[in-house]
């Protein structure tokens, strides 16, 4: 159980999903670190580098996909985000089911 008053909860729930939603194709590493903080790891292939985000507890909240210093894709499944490569224009947000609020 988390020592966070509910309100608390809510305040930090709604920060970090705004986070997410704020990370768009084609920024730089630079600028997503800027906005969701560093990752918890990296993984990397040659060009493309895999920034994996996961809460104090290490559940998964989601992944960064960089190519050529860019985001080509995001991915988070506890707020149910998905940014799609290029050439993509669909965005999915949904709300967040409440068996996932802590």
């Amino acid at each position: 159980m988390r020592s966070l008053p509910l309100p608390g909860l809510f305040r930090r729930l709604l920060e970090d999903l705004e986070g997410w939603a704020a990370v768009k194709v084609g920024m730089s590493h630079a600028q997503v670190v800027e906005i969701l903080g560093e990752p918890k790891s990296t993984d990397v292939v040659i060009d493309r580098q895999t920034l994996f985000y996961k809460d104090g507890a290490a559940a998964p909240i989601g992944t960064v996909v960089i190519t050529d210093d860019r985001v080509s894709e995001v991915i988070s499944t506890v707020f149910q985000i998905h940014i799609p490569r290029r050439n993509k224009q669909s965005i999915h947000l949904r709300s967040l089911p409440l068996e996932h609020i802590p």
